[in-house]
């Protein structure tokens, strides 16, 4: 976890993280890309704390607002939409008709 960035060397493109105080640190990172920004339109306040999922498609998002927020990353939007299109096709009726009862007590 990376609390703040404690040395910004805009020259040398180099930034030293603190690490949280459960990991050793500081440490630098080499070849640091940016290549996707967050659209923060519905984000108020700071944002304390973000998560990456194990996958590496999601990124949750907490901060001032006390809002939870998990975002999607961008080439993993398509995976995420035809998940969606497939659960939701599969979806039926809230109440259960009679088939479908006697066809799970069999």
């Amino acid at each position: 976890t990376i609390d703040i960035c404690d040395h910004v060397h805009p020259n040398e493109g180099l930034c030293k993280l603190k690490a949280s105080n459960s990991h050793k640190g500081p440490y630098e990172f080499e070849k640091v890309e940016h290549v996707q920004e967050l659209k923060l339109d519905q984000q108020e306040g700071p944002i304390w704390c973000m998560k990456f999922s194990s996958c590496g498609r999601l990124l949750a998002t907490a901060g001032q607002d006390k809002i939870l927020r998990v975002w999607v990353i961008r080439n993993a939007y398509t995976f995420f939409q035809d998940m969606r299109n497939k659960y939701n096709a599969k979806k039926v009726s809230p109440t259960p008709s009679t088939e479908s009862l006697v066809s799970h007590q069999s």
